[in-house]
């Protein structure tokens, strides 16, 4: 099984023995140009007291992959949730 944890290390030992991987790494995000990259869209969140479920439809709706997480009364970003999370639980 492949984490997220297990590439991030290959991708950093990879890139520490291959200069041009590394050099591509230093780039920001905007200049990758990346497809699912969208600078102006908004962000998809939800609040802390939503059910598991709410969030797995959010983000099937959405499209996304993870959403932030606000609290409910102040409306500040609490965290963020992904499916590899949802997937732990």
């Amino acid at each position: 099984m492949v984490s997220d944890m297990g590439l991030l290390s290959w991708f950093s030992a990879y890139a520490e023995r291959t200069p041009a991987f590394q050099s591509c790494l230093t780039n920001s995000l905007y200049a990758l140009t990346l497809p699912s990259l969208d600078m102006y869209s908004s962000v998809v969140a939800i609040s802390s007291t939503a059910q598991v479920l709410d969030v797995m439809r959010l983000m099937s709706e959405q499209g996304v992959s993870s959403v932030a997480v606000v609290d409910e009364d102040l409306g500040t970003l609490l965290s963020a949730v992904s499916v590899t999370d949802i997937g732990k639980v």
